[in-house]
């Protein structure tokens, strides 16, 4: 068995496909599993000496247990390698994803260690799960979250990896790919153990309801390092997300405030920060009843977002907006955004902007990317159209990353853009051209916000 860790792992760490990108999250694996194996090894001559009969149920136990615990990892790598020769558009989109994924946690997770090399612990992993929701499995949770078989091997006790699960139904929809730092600030809150002093400190802002809110701090903690990361396209993504189901608008959970209570948090937050268009731009429309129903729990989010706001302890918790956000909010997407994926055809990496390495880039693109979705109602002229606009994108995200060009450029990125911008065909093009045109006529008599 450790032979066949070690050939897993070196495996990975040779395989140009998958780059340097996880080489930490490998490395830690290739670590439990191997310690796992010398600790079985080293038992087995006194289990033997006693009892051999029951030496050899206790090692075939412990066998499957490791077999497990690997197997689950070994198959979550797996979904980041590229398709093979052949597979379908669904499968292509759906590895962009993954690697679009990694890059925008990468480069958050790296923003909270700016003086440092590399960061203390390795990224989370993400994959995709069953589950139709985000999640993450920190450190200090229990490995039976993900596999129970695999939970009963000691060196499994706790997860081996961090971990972010994510629904498939994300892949077709890029404007969802913001909502992977909410499952990221799950990580930092845990390794910064905030989570045991944050729901005492914010909670009591709510004054006769601290009860209540001390139970919604963490999801909230982690809505509003999103919200710090990615400013309002964050809020606008979530809301989107949170709409799919009315009846979570107003229903409040052991964790979770209502939907409207939890946005007014975060949009009460980026006031605070500055945006004082924020919530006119999003237009988050609240019913009557709902108004009057939850009163009290409105009152208490400004109260919330300004305690966070004003935490000291929250200072070094909170990701700055990219400094070229401001390219953002000058609508890239509308226009911009077209252009981009127009000239990726040629040259998918001149698209990315320059300089190509900046670590904001993944959250950039996101946001614009999330922009132009959300922003309005968006026609294509048939589902093929749309999904070949969605690998495009995502194409984008996944090459313009500081993660991206670690290894030096990443043709593999870069070829799977210009291959699916080849679908969008002449007429498409050219009508992207005329709205870049459109675009920068406005953008030379407007100043940048």
């Amino acid at each position: 068995m450790q032979d066949s860790v070690d050939a897993w792992a070196n495996e990975v760490l040779t395989d140009n496909e998958l780059l340097t990108r996880h080489t930490g999250q490998v490395q830690a694996l290739r670590e439990v599993f191997s310690m796992a194996c010398t600790r079985l090894e080293s038992k087995l001559p006194a289990l033997e000496a006693n009892d051999p009969y029951a030496a050899c149920d206790w090692i075939d136990a412990q066998v499957s247990y490791l077999q497990s615990a690997i197997d689950y990892y070994v198959g979550r790598v797996a979904q980041h390698r590229k398709p093979r020769d052949g597979a379908g558009e669904i499968a292509q989109r759906e590895a962009l994803f993954l690697r679009a994924a990694d890059e925008l946690a990468w480069s958050c997770y790296r923003a909270l260690h700016p003086r440092q090399a590399l960061p203390p612990k390795p990224p989370p992993l993400t994959f995709f799960a069953a589950r139709g929701g985000l999640w993450a499995l920190e450190h200090d949770k229990g490995f039976e979250y993900a596999d129970e078989w695999g939970s009963k091997l000691e060196e499994a006790a706790r997860m081996p990896l961090r971990l972010v699960g994510i629904p498939r139904w994300m892949a077709g929809e890029p404007w969802s790919l913001l909502l992977v730092v909410h499952e990221l600030a799950h990580h930092v809150i845990r390794e910064r153990k905030l989570h045991e002093t944050m729901p005492v400190e914010l909670s009591a802002a709510a004054g006769d309801f601290k009860g209540t809110w001390k139970g919604w701090i963490e999801e909230l903690l982690a809505d509003l390092f999103a919200t710090a990361a990615a400013g309002r396209d964050y809020v606008a993504a979530l809301a989107e997300f949170l709409r799919a189901d009315p009846a979570r608008m107003k229903r409040a959970y052991s964790n979770y405030p209502p939907a409207y209570v939890r946005l007014d948090v975060l949009v009460a937050f980026l006031e605070l920060r500055g945006d004082a268009q924020v919530r006119a731009h999003l237009q988050l429309k609240i019913d009557d009843a709902s108004k009057v129903s939850l009163a009290h729990h409105l009152k208490a989010a400004a109260a919330v977002a300004r305690a966070a706001f004003d935490s000291a302890d929250l200072a070094g918790f909170w990701i700055q907006a990219p400094d070229n956000l401001a390219v953002a909010t000058r609508e890239l997407g509308h226009g911009e955004l077209d252009a981009a994926i127009v000239n990726a055809k040629n040259d998918p990496l001149k698209a990315i902007g320059t300089p190509v390495t900046a670590l904001d880039e993944p959250r950039l693109w996101s946001c614009a990317i999330a922009r132009w979705w959300l922003g309005a109602e968006r026609a294509f002229a048939d589902a093929a159209a749309r999904a070949r606009r969605a690998t495009a994108e995502l194409a984008l995200v996944a090459c313009s990353a500081e993660g991206g060009v670690r290894a030096g450029q990443d043709v593999v990125a870069a070829d799977a853009c210009a291959e699916a911008l080849l679908g969008l065909g002449e007429a498409s093009i050219r009508a992207a051209q005329q709205t870049e045109e459109k675009a920068m006529a406005v953008l030379e008599t407007e100043a940048p916000t």
